[in-house]
């Protein structure tokens, strides 16, 4: 297992749409790829509170996880539908995003996602393959594109991220250090 966004996470590989607005990145994963493990920040989940979890993945599926708070909340989501157990967005945010800066925790993910580095688990967008609001869930699903009927965030970013992503050929490109877009 890996941890997820450290450097450690070799198996990242997603299509990317990128907001020139708000310095986001984010993509949907190839649908199986994911081999992680983390702990992950406060979420407010259907209006009730998660803390203090973490989610386990292996071959992309989500096979484990614990909550100290809101275990059922986490538990009802997960098991929505198979494809609630796999990886429907990875998001990049930079700490230095003007939300993140006011160092506050909105517990509202249109806030929140845009303060810090998330994943999703469920659904994934569409609109991030070529041509993909065209294509049939079928022909997505082909392509590695997640469906579900859920789509939950759960922020993973922090002043002191590492992300590293793999390029075609191999070789290993910084993204992130420590927390901010690397050079």
């Amino acid at each position: 297992m890996y941890g997820l966004g450290r450097k450690s996470d070799r198996d990242r590989r997603c299509n990317r749409t990128k907001h020139p607005h708000r310095g986001v990145l984010y993509g949907t994963p190839a649908h199986g790829c994911e081999r992680c493990g983390a702990q992950y920040q406060a979420s407010v989940l259907r209006g009730k509170l998660v803390d203090n979890f973490s989610l386990t993945f292996h071959e992309g599926r989500l096979v484990d996880f614990t909550a100290e708070v809101g275990h059922d909340v986490l538990e009802s989501i997960i098991t929505t539908d198979e494809g609630a157990r796999y990886l429907g967005e990875v998001a990049l945010v930079p700490h230095s995003s003007p939300i993140s800066q006011t160092g506050l925790t909105f517990y509202h993910t249109l806030f929140d996602e845009n303060a810090s580095c998330h994943i999703a688990l469920g659904a994934a967008y569409p609109i991030n393959q070529r041509g993909g609001a065209e294509m049939s869930k079928e022909d997505l699903l082909q392509r590695g594109v997640n469906s579900s009927m859920v789509h939950v965030d759960f922020m993973i970013g922090s002043a002191e991220l590492d992300i590293d992503a793999q390029t075609r050929s191999g070789e290993w490109i910084p993204l992130f250090r420590q927390g901010e877009w690397a050079d």
